[in-house]
């Protein structure tokens, strides 16, 4: 509560409005946070999204009022990417595979890019899957000959873990050009790191960031990748999501909270 000071009583109402309307911003957002299901299988999850959603629509996590499913289209927007951003062990690696699971479920080419041992590697099976680079380097000839085959018809989404150790590979040409022409070319990227690690120092992972939309899993205070107060916080614009969907139904189902931001 603040106390009103004499002579300037409009001024100090409008404050102390302004700092209800947080506090009740804030409550909303932690009611929502806490009615989201301790568990989702993917399946269950794929069911929620819309029925028109384009071709690049990924799902990301399920969330609001209604329980919707919630997701970026990566044709559309700043640019053609979307961060998954966490510490270690916070569910990012899941969070990853299930947009690459929703984007070959709607007939979209995968690339995927994992330096390090990743459930991603799993899906290197699966209809779709036109490569995987399982090294801690990709190769500039490589990667160009995989997204050659793209078009605005066949799209190729890369889709990376621990983006953070590829930052210097022998592609980083490539990906900066998917991130400034993707739209262009049928192109795009879903990236996924250490929070601490995909800032503007790290070469092209930082530019992902002019996409402005991603999920951040174990939220602090406020985090540079988003510029938004998260959950708990005084935003309308941060949006909890439960960010951590089970592969496949039957296969267990995991759960958590992120925030959506684009």
């Amino acid at each position: 509560m603040v106390a009103l000071s004499r002579g300037r009583g409009p001024i100090d109402h409008v404050l102390l409005l302004g700092l209800w309307d947080a506090a009740r911003d804030a409550l909303e957002v932690q009611k929502r946070s806490a009615s989201l299901p301790t568990s989702i299988s993917f399946d269950e999850a794929w069911t929620m999204r819309d029925p028109a959603a384009p071709r690049l629509w990924a799902l990301a996590g399920v969330g609001g009022d209604d329980l919707a499913a919630y997701g970026p289209d990566l044709a559309s927007g700043t640019a053609p990417a979307f961060v998954v951003a966490g510490p270690a062990k916070s569910g990012r690696s899941t969070a990853l595979v299930n947009i690459a699971h929703s984007l070959l479920a709607s007939g979209t080419q995968l690339a995927s890019a994992t330096p390090k041992p990743s459930p991603l590697r799993e899906l290197a099976d699966q209809d779709g899957a036109v490569a995987c680079f399982d090294q801690d380097d990709i190769g500039h000839d490589e990667l160009e000959e995989t997204l050659a085959v793209a078009s605005a018809e066949e799209p190729v989404v890369v889709v990376m873990d621990d983006a953070e150790v590829l930052g210097e590979c022998d592609a980083r040409r490539v990906l900066r050009n998917l991130l400034e022409h993707g739209f262009d070319e049928g192109t795009a990227l879903v990236l996924a790191g250490d929070e601490d690690k995909l800032g503007p120092s790290c070469p092209w992972p930082g530019k992902a960031k002019r996409a402005h939309r991603g999920l951040l899993l174990s939220p602090q205070e406020r985090h540079a990748w988003s510029g938004t107060p998260v959950i708990g916080s005084a935003s309308r614009r941060a949006t909890p999501l439960s960010a951590a969907l089970s592969l496949l139904a039957g296969a267990g189902s995991t759960s958590g909270t992120a925030n959506l931001w684009q």
